[in-house]
C-alpha cells in the first residue's frame, strides 16, 4: 500500500542534483522534465474531483472542492507504478490537488470489533508489541532491498474518537539513512470489519494536516446497513477488541512505513533546489560577463 518507487525516483533526482550542477543547465532542464513525467503519470490514475468517492460497496466519502479521489482500480495502478503489490484491500485514495498529503482507504473484514476497552487501552504494551515485530519486519524489508526501520515511538498516542467511532494513533519511524516518516492511522469501526484510513504526511506538517484530515473524515460514511450501529446478533465477531487493532498486522505496518514521506514533498524540495541552482548560475555568469565588459540581463 505504498509508493516506495515513486519516492525512490524523486530521491534519485535529488541525488543527481550535484552532478547536474557540474554538467550545465541542460541537465537541470532534463531533471525538471523527468519530474513533470512523474506528475503526468499521476494523472493517469483516474482522479475524480467532485461528488462522492465510492469505497467499494461498503462506504463513501465526499470529495471537497480542491481535492482529488481515485477508487480501487486507480489506487492499485498507483501502487503498481510505484513498484508495490496491491493487497486487494485497497478501496481508494483522497488527496488535495497539490498532493502535499493524502489518505488511503482499506477495509479489513475482520468482523464486528467490540469497543468495551476504549477507555483503558494499554498503550505502552501496544508499543512494546509493535517493536517486538520489528526484527522480522526488517528481515522482510531487507529481502525487498529496502532500508531497515527503527520505531521511535508514538507521534500521537492511541485514542478513541467518539465522533467517528474509531481508534486513532500515529507512529514515528526512522530508516537507516536518517529519513523520518509518520504513519497516522484511523481505524473506523463498521458492522463487518474495520475501515483503515491512513494519513500520509511528514513529521513537520502532521499537526497542521490533521485538522484538514478530520474535516475530510466528516464526509466519510458507511453505506446503509454497514455502519457500526447496524450490528445484529449473529454477525461475525472479531477475534480481538480495540487494542488488537493497533498490534494486528504490526509486521506489515513496519515493513511499509518507510513510504510515508510523500514523494510530492521531495519533489517540491527538488524544484526548490533547481530554482536555487539556476539563480546561483545566473549570478556567477553575470559576474563573469561583467569582468569581461559585457552586460547581463535577466
Amino acid at each position: 500500500m505504498s509508493p516506495f518507487q515513486l519516492l525512490a525516483l524523486v530521491s534519485f533526482l535529488d541525488l543527481g542534483f550535484v552532478a547536474a550542477q557540474n554538467q550545465g543547465s541542460s541537465q537541470l532542464l532534463s531533471r525538471e522534465a523527468a519530474l513533470k513525467q512523474v506528475q503526468k503519470e499521476l494523472e493517469t490514475f483516474g482522479w475524480q474531483r467532485s461528488g462522492r468517492g465510492e469505497l467499494g460497496s461498503l462506504a463513501e466519502v465526499e470529495i471537497p472542492a480542491g481535492y482529488r479521489f481515485t477508487g480501487k482500480e486507480g489506487t492499485q495502478k498507483m501502487l503498481e507504478y510505484s513498484g508495490n503489490t496491491p493487497t486487494g484491500n485497497e478501496l481508494g485514495v483522497m488527496a488535495p490537488e497539490g498532493m502535499g498529503w493524502w489518505v488511503m482507504f482499506e477495509f479489513s473484514p475482520v468482523g464486528y470489533v467490540r469497543d468495551t476497552d476504549r477507555r483503558n487501552i494499554n498503550v505502552d504494551l501496544a508499543l512494546e508489541t509493535l517493536r517486538a515485530g520489528q526484527k522480522s519486519a526488517n528481515a522482510a524489508r531487507k529481502k525487498r532491498g529496502l532500508a531497515e526501520l527503527t520505531l521511535e515511538g508514538w507521534a500521537v498516542r492511541p485514542h478513541y474518537n467518539d465522533l467517528t467511532q474509531g481508534l486513532e494513533w500515529a507512529v514515528k519511524v526512522q530508516n537507516d539513512r536518517g529519513g523520518v516518516s509518520v504513519n497516522y492511522l484511523a481505524k473506523v469501526l463498521g458492522r463487518r470489519g474495520v475501515m483503515q484510513v491512513t494519513l500520509v504526511s511528514s513529521p513537520s506538517t502532521l499537526l497542521g494536516d490533521l485538522p484538514s484530515f478530520h474535516r475530510l473524515m466528516e464526509g466519510f460514511r458507511f453505506q446503509e446497513g454497514e455502519a457500526y450501529a447496524d450490528y445484529q446478533d449473529g454477525d461475525k465477531l472479531a477475534k480481538y477488541a480495540l487494542a488488537g487493532l493497533i498490534t494486528a498486522g504490526a509486521e506489515q505496518v513496519l515493513q511499509q512505513s518507510d513510504w510515508l514521506i510523500p514523494f510530492c514533498i521531495t519533489a517540491l524540495k527538488t524544484l526548490i533546489l533547481v530554482s536555487i541552482c539556476v539563480l546561483l548560475l545566473s549570478v556567477v555568469l553575470a559576474k563573469t560577463l561583467n569582468r569581461i565588459g559585457m552586460k547581463w540581463s535577466t
